[in-house]
């Protein structure tokens, strides 16, 4: 137990001093004070409320960016998530179990993130897996999707369309292809911080009462011990019939309470915060001390004692405040053998100092990715909304002192994936990109001026200096192209890849970075493909004359009379053809890019001309977009030959075979229907529209014979049916078929191995 030594000090100087002016001070304390304190407590009262209602909503709103946010990471998009198989992609489940714990993980307020497909009949959230759901409530959550934006909140969710609950959640529209949607990001608020955020608002303890409720006078959340007060109770019934409202006061169980209320809107939500605070509770100090006072003032000593007693109480409320905050944790080793109140004090802010000392060591371990989010967020333009000054001081706290300096960065990126120069392959671009940003953060910890590399996590590296305004800007530039040149070398002969690093222009402020990073970005598309490892320099690149271009156009004309043709074959080769000779000509990727933009609007433009639209090869998905979202060149002509050149030509060929099918069965028709004593190869061709070869090969490639064989075979069949129904003699019925006698006898026996005669007699 501690010692109240302090306390009965206090308490003997309090005597010493009491006089009785005190009383009159207690009068007029009692009848001005009071009603300046019912003032003031209004006001703070009203304060704490806007504060409270402010953070709740800042939370709020700061989930819907962050979701936002998330919905537009790669991890969601819409031909991976639809592809995805639930039952059999492990892999790809369980990494999406770990980016939804690590988006929980963002915000305490979060209770848990579901992914909703519609389509599926499925959630996916990270404790409770994946949740396959029965008709009603599928169809519960289209309906929620239907009837709202694509972002909104539902403050009676509970996932069945026939039970309401309080659970708050967001929910916002997982974007898929032409503008439709296949799902929703579903974010669950955790109803005991929410709840306790409302406690927050409550100023007045167990006395007081805070809750939030709709307009219609449905209580949507109280405190975490819920509706536990007739106070509660009569304040929302009586908000619910006296709309409009925003302070008043009224009495409940014989006390006055001074009530704040705040309306809240957001997208689904129309809210009311409030709050109540007993006004006797807080003056009644006020009148007992001036009652005591009074009463001391009227009975000599006994008013002084009093008196002294109780200023001494009032001056030792802190330490005693201060004591009961001690016992409310856990008491530390030898609090309670302290000599006194302040010994005991002194013993557990010495036990706070350690922990407060334990907790900055483990923020100093979690700097390095502090630094490296700031850095990224600085480049990409997140921090634009910021003034230069808060900038700069955000980054003394990090420690760099960017104050009076100048900037250089450069922007390194590896590439040669797909063609097996390196242990690392395709698929293992974030491994390659994390392995280049450790050994350029080795390589750069003892060069002057540095202040961070950043991983983009699209295959580049950014690394910022600053330099002091006093260097020379030549001298700057060198140090820094040395520091830069090293480090492409040594990723080079690390990760076996090719290395293109891009310096770019020099600037003193901090905002200006983006831009800075972004074209010294887009600079990249200078690179010469010819070089594994170089350097560019934007202010070497922005002024220099462009070089002639050569376009590779017998090839393209070569290229194009294949797929004219239907030529698969010779197609694709000259498709790798044209892209090795425009990889010659070329002396950057922007040139072979530009290149095969025009070689597929040449392909395009031929496929127009052959009678097929090109977008119906696409399935959707615009080859001109594919060229333009993917990075290595290598992958170009692969890319044109699937996408484009062979589905086009076995179109063709398809639609080639049913065209002479046609043909053919044309010409059938007419040979049976007519006679065929004059018939020739020429004549049917004409008839049909086309050339004798055309036909003939027709004839060859449909029936597996030639013209010639299949009229010879039915004029045979026409002279027997004449030798088995007429008495005509054998040279009557050589004209009738348009043959000469003899001819007509040489083709009979060489056909069934008998004369006409013969056959004759053999079938009567």
């Amino acid at each position: 137990m501690i010692r109240q030594k302090v306390f009965r000090k206090s308490l003997i100087i309090v005597l010493l001093i009491t006089s009785i002016p005190t009383a009159l001070v207690g009068s007029a304390t009692y009848s001005i004070g009071r009603s300046q304190i019912e003032a003031e407590v209004k006001c703070t009262h009203t304060i704490l409320l806007e504060k409270s209602a402010a953070r709740i909503e800042e939370q709020l709103a700061r989930i819907e960016l962050t979701a936002t946010q998330w919905t537009m990471d790669p991890l969601f998009e819409s031909a991976r998530m639809l592809n995805l198989n639930l039952k059999r992609d492990y892999t790809e489940i369980n990494g999406l179990y770990q980016s939804l714990m690590v988006m929980r993980n963002t915000n305490p307020l979060i209770e848990k993130i579901e992914i909703y497909m519609a389509e599926r009949s499925a959630t996916i959230n990270d404790s409770a897996g994946i949740v396959y759901l029965d008709e009603r409530q599928n169809q519960y959550l289209k309906s929620l999707m239907e009837g709202n934006g694509s972002l909104f909140w539902v403050d009676d969710y509970s996932g069945q369309p026939d039970k309401k609950d309080n659970t708050i959640a967001l929910f916002h529209d997982l974007p898929g292809t032409y503008g439709n949607t296949y799902g929703a990001l579903i974010v669950h608020i955790n109803s005991r911080s929410f709840k306790k955020m409302v406690d927050d608002m409550n100023a007045d303890g167990d006395s007081g009462a805070s809750f939030i409720m709709r307009r219609d006078g449905t209580i949507v959340t109280t405190g975490i011990s819920g509706m536990k007060t007739v106070t509660e109770k009569s304040l929302a019934e009586r908000i619910k019939n006296n709309r409009g409202l925003e302070a008043l006061q009224m009495k409940d169980a014989g006390q006055t309470y001074s009530v704040s209320i705040r309306t809240f809107v957001r997208t689904n939500l129309y809210w009311n915060y409030v709050t109540a605070t007993s006004m006797e509770k807080l003056t009644k100090p006020i009148d007992i001390m001036s009652r005591l006072i009074l009463g001391i003032s009227a009975s000599g000593l006994l008013m002084a004692a009093l008196l002294s007693w109780l200023a001494s109480y009032r001056l030792y409320l802190p330490i005693r405040r201060l004591l009961r905050l001690i016992s409310m944790k856990d008491m530390t080793a030898g609090a309670d053998e302290a000599r006194d109140e302040i010994g005991a004090i002194e013993h557990h802010w010495r036990y706070l100092s350690r922990e407060s000392q334990v907790l900055q060591e483990k923020l100093e371990r979690n700097l390095p990715a502090l630094k490296e989010a700031f850095l990224l967020q600085l480049l990409q333009g997140h921090l634009v909304h910021f003034t230069e000054e808060d900038i700069l001081r955000r980054m003394e706290h990090f420690d760099w002192d960017c104050a009076e300096s100048q900037f250089l960065l450069a922007v390194i990126q590896i590439r040669g994936f797909s063609q097996n120069i390196s242990s690392f392959t395709e698929g293992d671009e974030p491994l390659a990109a994390f392995a280049a940003l450790n050994i350029v953060e080795e390589m750069t910890a003892r060069c002057q001026g540095r202040i961070g590399v950043v991983n983009f996590h699209d295959m580049t590296v950014g690394i910022l200096f600053a330099y002091r305004l006093s260097i020379p800007p030549e001298k700057m530039k060198s140090e820094f192209l040395s520091v830069i040149n090293e480090c492409v070398n040594g990723l080079g002969a690390l990760l076996k890849l090719h290395v293109t690093a891009t310096v770019g222009k020099r600037t003193q402020s901090v905002k200006a970075l983006h831009q800075a990073y972004q074209s010294a970005k887009q600079s990249l598309q200078y690179r010469d493909l010819h070089k594994p490892n170089q350097i560019l320099d934007m202010e070497e690149l922005l002024p220099r004359k462009e070089a002639e271009f050569k376009y590779p156009f017998d090839v393209e004309k070569e290229a194009l009379q294949a797929i004219r043709m239907g030529m698969l074959q010779e197609a694709m080769e000259l498709t790798d053809r044209f892209y090795k000779e425009l990889l010659r000509c070329s002396d950057n990727e922007q040139g072979v890019r530009d290149g095969m933009q025009q070689f597929l609007g040449s392909i395009h433009h031929t496929i127009l001309e052959s009678g097929y639209n090109p977008r119906t090869l696409e399935n959707g998905t615009s080859a001109f977009g594919l060229l333009f979202n993917t990075k290595d060149t290598v992958k170009f002509p692969l890319l044109l030959k699937e996408h484009i050149i062979r589905p086009h030509c076995e179109r063709m060929m398809k639609d080639r075979d049913i065209h002479l099918k046609q043909l053919v069965d044309g010409v059938i028709s007419f040979l049976n229907a007519g006679s065929s004593k004059d018939v020739s190869l020429e004549l049917c061709a004409e008839k049909a529209g086309t050339t004798p070869y055309t036909l003939s090969r027709a004839f060859k490639q449909v029936i597996g014979s030639n013209f010639i064989d299949y009229v010879t075979d039915l004029k045979l069949e026409q002279a027997k049916k004449l030798l088995l129904e007429s008495d005509l003699r054998i040279h009557e019925i050589a004209d009738r078929v348009g043959y000469q006698p003899s001819y007509l006898i040489r083709q009979f026996k060489k056909s069934t191995g008998l004369t006409p005669g013969q056959y004759r007699e053999l079938h009567t």
